[in-house]
């Protein structure tokens, strides 16, 4: 039988709530579609842009680079993602 005091330390390990955690991918689906209906500022426009193509780049250098493709199974949900 779990005590109370043990269900307070699971749920705040290292000050973290970890009940929260599960919310982070909802909020990102949300923000993002909040991004396209939205109008922002141009320089938020021009600072994802930036962010997107340097992130790109990332990627492209770190799939030419690999000696196995193996390495980078995660490549085909990476650039969905990132799309």
């Amino acid at each position: 039988m779990a005590s109370g005091n043990s269900l307070a330390s699971q749920t705040a390990f290292l000050g973290i709530d970890w009940r929260l955690i599960g919310l982070g991918a909802p909020l990102l689906v949300v923000m993002l579609l909040a991004m396209m209906i939205l109008p922002l500022p141009p320089f938020l426009l021009d600072f994802f842009f930036t962010f997107n193509i340097a992130l790109s780049l990332i990627i492209l250098l770190v799939a030419v680079y690999i000696h196995r493709p193996l390495e980078f199974g995660v490549f085909p949900s990476v650039l969905l993602i990132m799309t």
